[in-house]
């Protein structure tokens, strides 16, 4: 189909997101790094050439594929596939990928841009926002507007905004603002891009790329949210929250067309308009229940017919102004998670392989729209139900299941505050959350759990308090089972102290041998931890010969490596191993540990000059 069919095409909500869909993707194909795996960077300076002289004929879309003329020495034939570039090809002596393929790309996202705000019907921006008169400004402002026509839209804008309350005091029809909001956008993007905007000929094509300016993007910015707050304030009240909802999806539309740079202060933008909608609804909410009603109503429809993930949060966003019940912000969950079809970012789960990957953007967005509806539901204070979004919720949150346990807490419901606690330590567990999760259990008579809870702080955290809170809790008839289990799940976690400690407080002296002489296997490749000074004292005092042993073999291990890094670790093990037999009166042991190390220093310059460093040796 052509260009001008195309946009008469495009309606309907799925139709809407295949063509964000494609269009997002197209984006990516306009700089030199949406290429830097297809083509070598002068390759694409070419095509950015053939695009900005019209060397692009004709072109078509289907399914997400271009199909293209391009001129060059002849007359050659394009298929670009969008989302799939190297399945592309071109009729071109190299067959791509070739300078044709770049020019096809660039010279499409040109003429699609702002599609979604155009909405396929033509516009014209200076009859809609009308002229500056002679007289009408200053002359200095008038010279500069006559420089610079980003200022000069930009006072035209402002003034269209500030005669809105006159334009609508006939009451106008919601077609007629969607109008007015569509013209408003247009220019807001015009005056994004500054002084960096190019002025053309009305024949002549625009630019093939876009850029905003900060000072540009900040006056669109205010613009589009002072229409937002006079179509909330301003409008009839029954017509007030659907002409901000239908204005914020343009605003949405827009962030098809906004450079990469700016789709993060884009999305903030768009989290702002959540004010004026809330304002509208609160205006409407005095014409009665039955008007909040419809809004209701029709708000959920708006839900109920998203084709995706995207669109659905955007539905979402119109129920997020305070007004709306436990059963709504529920049926907006599931309808969320029925179409949820975006795979998932490092860090997110669901992942759909043969989906393009989606956007970081719209992940955190994801994220913040499911931290948000569950804040909504705990001020309405229903635990229940932000429990149960929070459970459907796809992407863990610890802070925001934080504060739903403390509310559970607070308000004595056991049960939530448990499964809160839980998808914590399922995810990102600390010896604070289980001791919670623990007095949580023994709230509801669970003394089992709490226990296991006690034993899992004392694994994140092994310190003595946090350990003699474990043991008043073991039974006498598994004590010792419990004891070894928890030392040996000590020792895969590298806590070779807390394990030795641990056996040695339950006067388990031949395991706590045990785990020692498994806890340094491999020892020669690590430091040894805190506290380990004082299991080696203990352990001295039983038989210093034998502990001697043990870590003069690691240290040999470690001089045999070689290296400063390697001789380093030689004198923190010896280090510990000294403070250990003086603790417990073995000093003759260590005369002859250092004898024996001494004799290694002889050959090993580098490792005397260590042991000298650390203070071992004079």
């Amino acid at each position: 189909m052509t260009g001008a069919s195309r946009r008469r095409s495009r309606n309907g909500g799925g139709e809407v997101h295949k063509v964000s869909k494609w269009r997002k993707a197209l984006r990516e194909l306009t700089s030199p790094v949406g290429w830097q795996d297809v083509l070598p960077e002068y390759v694409f300076y070419r095509g950015v050439e053939y695009a900005e002289t019209g060397r692009v004929v004709s072109w078509s879309l289907h399914d997400g594929a271009i199909r293209a003329v391009v001129r060059g020495s002849a007359d050659y034939r394009v298929f670009l596939h969008i989302e799939d570039v190297e399945q592309s090809r071109c009729s071109c002596p190299y067959g791509g990928p070739c300078k044709h393929w770049v020019a096809v790309a660039l010279h499409v996202a040109r003429e699609t841009r702002l599609d979604g705000i155009r909405g396929g019907q033509p516009l014209d921006l200076d009859a809609c926002l009308g002229s500056i008169g002679d007289g009408e400004v200053p002359a200095y402002v008038a010279d500069v507007m006559a420089l610079r026509p980003d200022v000069s839209l930009l006072l035209r804008a402002m003034r269209f905004v500030q005669t809105a309350p006159v334009r609508w005091a006939d009451e106008p029809s919601l077609s007629h603002l969607h109008q007015e909001a569509r013209a408003l956008l247009l220019a807001a993007d015009q005056i994004a891009q500054g002084d960096a905007a190019v002025a053309v000929e009305r024949d002549a094509p625009p630019p093939v790329t876009v850029t905003y300016t900060g000072a540009g993007w900040e006056s669109a910015r205010r613009l589009i949210q002072a229409f937002a707050d006079a179509l909330a304030g301003e409008t009839p009240a029954e017509l007030a929250p659907y002409a901000v909802y239908d204005f914020r999806r343009l605003v949405a539309r827009l962030s098809d067309d906004v450079p990469g740079e700016y789709e993060l202060s884009h999305r903030e933008l768009l989290r702002s308009l959540g004010a004026p909608l809330a304002a509208a609804v609160k205006r409407l909410s005095g014409l009665g229940e039955a008007a909040m009603g419809e809004w209701r109503t029709w708000s959920l429809a708006r839900l109920s017919e998203a084709t995706c993930a995207e669109d659905a949060l955007d539905a979402l966003s119109a129920l997020q102004g305070g007004w709306f019940d436990t059963r709504h912000l529920r049926a907006a969950c599931e309808r969320v998670i029925a179409v949820d079809d975006f795979p998932r970012p490092p860090g997110l789960e669901g992942c759909v392989p043969h989906v393009p990957r989606i956007p970081v953007s719209l992940a955190t967005r994801i994220e913040e729209n499911w931290r948000e509806i569950i804040a909504f539901a705990l001020q309405m204070g229903d635990l229940a139900a932000a429990d149960e979004i929070a459970r459907m919720r796809p992407v863990s949150d610890r802070d925001g299941d934080m504060r739903l346990a403390r509310a559970a807490m607070d308000a004595e419901d056991w049960g939530i505050a448990e499964s809160s606690l839980k998808r914590i330590a399922g995810t990102r567990p600390s010896a604070d959350v289980w001791q919670m999760l623990a007095h949580v259990m023994d709230r509801q008579g669970k003394s089992d759990d709490a226990m296991s809870c006690l034993r899992e702080a004392f694994l994140c955290d092994p310190t003595d308090e946090r350990r003699e809170c474990w043991l008043a809790r073991v039974p006498d008839e598994i004590r010792h089972d419990a004891v070894i289990q928890c030392a040996n799940r000590l020792l895969n976690q590298r806590h070779l102290a807390s394990a030795c400690g641990l056996l040695l407080h339950e006067g388990l002296v031949a395991d706590a041998w045990r785990a020692f002489e498994v806890g340094l296997q491999g020892a020669e490749m690590w430091s040894p931890g805190p506290g380990l000074e004082r299991v080696m004292a203990a352990l001295a005092a039983q038989d210093a010969e034998r502990l001697v042993r043990l870590v003069a073999r690691v240290a040999l291990e470690a001089i045999g490596l070689r290296g400063r890094d390697a001789y380093r670790r030689v004198c923190q093990w010896l280090a510990v191993l000294r403070a250990g037999l003086m603790d417990a009166g073995r000093g003759a042991a260590w005369d002859e540990v250092r004898a024996a190390v001494e004799a290694e220093c002889r050959r090993l310059p580098a490792l005397r000059d260590e042991l000298r460093a650390s203070g071992l040796f004079a």
